[in-house]
């Protein structure tokens, strides 16, 4: 165990881009894409995949669309497959089979999370476990009618403290789980690596070796980022939590500094809001007639400097990137603001040119009341009058 352990420590191993991104292929409820995004060196596609929230033609259609055409297309384009709440019925037996031999041949990384689709499934949905990926993940899968059992609140208890991902954040402050797949068992050979503080201690994350490729089974439900759903996404490392798993499935290294990534995942998290809000409001006053101009440069020139951060946090020099960030954000917030003056400024012309025809039309009114009503009163009403003819006729 403990030689397979070793094995297990991020290294030359590590499947990504010529960059160090981690490209992962999100199959599922893609709710969690944004947080994803929220460190530059993760790099989500996602599909649209979950029954649960689909109509089943929905599903295979988006598959059709978005899934990788062969098998060198899913090896050369991503780094892992994360399974997040999806149902193996949904997907050919060739997909599974390209997804099993890509992480035992290719190296490639498989993470699943708990759901009402994943692992066992539950009612029609067949388990995972059943098909050729279940033979690539580190725990067994019993198939049952239902998951109303699963509900249950419980915490994280970390098993390997040594293990990168269980030491990378501070697990114990994390809030409580509502949901676990709990017909599940680890492997021989895989590891366990937390659990849950339920009677039973049922396992909670299970990782192991498959091929050349890391395989990670995490039971808790968290493709959820509503806190009253899930209360673990009101977690504060919550946004550091999503991408450390697929970095942790892809076998690169996970942050050293987790309070210094997670004030950069923050920002970066927090330009994407901020910039939404601006391109709304810049939308708006377009269809006023602003002039827009300026806030669209500043725009582009924050967005720049974003990618040039990104850069920076790839090549992990955190301290210039932040300081990046920090005038990104500001560009952008000057952005937004002259977004604000362009939509009052477009409101003022809108203003005077109203009052204008009101004051216009009042104007011509009263005028013609003047000389229809008032003047006209003046007037003395005339004598009707005839023509006198002269004597000499």
């Amino acid at each position: 165990m403990l030689i397979l352990y070793a094995l297990l420590v991020p290294g030359s191993l590590a499947k990504t881009d010529d960059l160090g991104r981690a490209r992962v292929l999100y199959l599922g409820n893609t709710v969690l894409t944004s947080i994803m995004s929220a460190d530059p060196t993760v790099q989500a596609y996602p599909v649209p995949a979950y029954l649960f929230g689909m109509k089943e033609e929905d599903v295979h259609r988006f598959l059709r669309t978005y899934m990788p055409r062969t098998y060198a297309g899913l090896v050369d384009s991503n780094d892992v497959i994360y399974v997040g709440d999806s149902g193996v019925k949904s997907y050919t037996l060739a997909w599974l089979g390209w997804m099993s031999g890509g992480v035992v041949e290719a190296g490639m990384g498989f993470v699943m999370s708990g759901g009402s689709e994943s692992f066992g499934g539950r009612g029609n949905d067949p388990s995972w476990g059943d098909s050729s990926v279940g033979e690539v993940m580190g725990v067994t899968c019993n198939h049952v009618v239902s998951d109303s059992g699963f509900f249950k609140p419980f915490r994280l208890v970390v098993q390997r403290a040594d293990d990168a991902l269980m030491s990378s954040l501070p697990f114990e402050t994390a809030p409580r789980f509502h949901y676990l797949n709990m017909e599940v068992f680890p492997k021989i050979g895989s590891v366990l690596l937390a659990t849950a503080n339920l009677p039973d201690n049922n396992p909670a994350a299970v990782v192991m070796e498959a091929g050349r490729g890391r395989s990670l089974s995490f039971m808790p439900y968290i493709t959820d980022p509503n806190p009253s759903v899930v209360p673990f996404s009101g977690w504060e490392f919550y946004v550091d939590f999503i991408p450390n798993l697929m970095l942790y499935g892809a076998q690169a290294p996970l942050p050293t500094d987790y309070m210094a990534a997670h004030a950069l995942r923050r920002k970066i998290n927090g330009y994407s809001e901020l910039r939404e809000m601006a391109l709304e409001v810049l939308s708006f006053a377009e269809k006023l007639g602003a002039n827009i101009m300026d806030a669209q440069a500043r725009i582009a020139s924050a967005d720049g400097q974003l990618a040039e951060a990104k850069g920076l946090y790839i090549r992990k020099e955190l301290v210039a990137c932040a300081e990046l960030l920090d005038q990104a954000v500001a560009g952008l917030e000057d952005a937004g603001a002259l977004a604000i003056k362009a939509k009052d400024t477009a409101f003022l012309w809108i203003y005077i040119i109203e009052w204008l025809a009101v004051t216009c039309t009042l104007m011509i009114t009263g005028a013609v009341v003047w000389e229809l009503m008032v003047r006209r009163a003046m007037l003395r009403e005339a004598a009707t009058t005839r023509a006198i003819h002269s004597a000499s006729r």
